[in-house]
């Protein structure tokens, strides 16, 4: 009975401990091997660009992470959700040469998200096409269209973009197709943000609403037949109005109908990026003793080293250490 009581006493104060451990703050130490440092100045070390830099490591954390300062590595932006800058909209148009159609670019701010009829009609749209679109619209050529600027619906506010192109029955015999779509937000310390990695559902979610002046005509089916959709590119199949299977009634090519098909995007943030984020170069399987890094680029550069320690329900403290270097190129 003695002996039980002692292997418990072992056990608890064993649990006892890793707890406790868990709960402080890992030693952490991180400075750069002297023989890379080419002078210091006040608390700024000054390194070459190109050569690896060697920190120094030392301590007890579980998981370390490694910041290097750079854009989109900054430990300070490690919980940024959005950034001041201007919002852009690329992408390329070719009409396939029918002059029939045409194609514009829209905004909203006031659409209500129904992806029907009504709701796209009783909304406000802006009209952002560029200019050189309209230029030639008419031709067969693929070109890339000029960047336009969607600065109007910054400022963290919600906003829809849609794409509308108006076919006639006469001029159904072509697939306009948009490509290389995307919006970006052009920040003010120079980084270019995606505001969304693609046009599918995952991306800027991309629906799709036919509108007919013909009370009459509807659409069979989903009505994708008449999109299809692939990442950064959309392509009109107008030649399914002329599949009675797909439209009902079906029609030829002079009753002179004219028909809008929408591609209108979920709501977007054009001001919201994607934090900085770290790279974790240490776990709990291994140790560390120094990490190398190269800078390309001259620059001042604050890195910055964030230790872990894990408890029962993961990480439970942490301890951080910054260096301030200035890197030069070689003369």
């Amino acid at each position: 009975m003695k002996s039980k009581i002692i292997i418990s006493i072992l056990i608890f104060a064993a649990v006892f401990t890793a707890c406790e451990k868990s709960d402080v703050a890992p030693d952490l130490s991180a400075t750069v091997n002297p023989a890379q440092v080419v002078s210091t100045l006040n608390d700024t070390l000054v390194v070459y660009a190109g050569s690896p830099i060697e920190f120094q490591l030392s301590g007890t954390p579980d998981l370390l992470t490694f910041f290097s300062g750079e854009a989109g590595r900054n430990y300070a932006n490690r919980s940024r959700v959005t950034a001041d800058g201007t919002p852009k909209l690329d992408f390329r148009f070719n009409s396939n040469g029918v002059t029939a159609n045409q194609m514009d670019v829209l905004a909203s701010t006031n659409f209500k998200g129904v992806y029907d009829s009504i709701s796209i009609k009783a909304a406000k749209w802006d009209t952002i096409t560029p200019p050189d679109m309209k230029a030639y619209v008419s031709t067969n050529v693929i070109k890339r269209m000029s960047t336009i600027d969607l600065s109007k619906y910054g400022g963290g506010q919600p906003v829809f973009i849609a794409y509308r192109l108006v076919i006639k029955s006469s001029a159904t015999s072509a697939n306009p197709t948009l490509d290389s779509m995307q919006v970006r937000n052009y920040q003010t310390d120079g980084i270019v943000t995606p505001i969304v990695p693609d046009f599918t559902t995952t991306g800027a979610g991309m629906s799709f609403v036919t509108l007919s002046e013909n009370s009459k005509w509807k659409l069979k089916g989903s009505g994708l037949s008449l999109w299809k959709l692939n990442g950064t590119t959309i392509t009109v199949n107008t030649t399914k109005f002329d599949d009675a299977t797909v439209v009902s009634p079906g029609f030829g090519p002079t009753d002179g109908r004219t028909h809008e098909l929408w591609a209108v995007s979920k709501v977007l943030y054009l001001n919201s990026i994607l934090p900085d984020a770290g790279v974790t170069i240490k776990d709990i399987t291994q140790a560390l003793a120094n990490y190398n890094y190269t800078y390309a680029k001259a620059g001042i550069y604050t890195v910055t080293f964030v230790g872990a320690s894990l408890g029962n329900t993961g990480i439970n403290q942490t301890t951080t250490k910054s260096i301030i270097l200035k890197v030069i190129n070689k003369i």
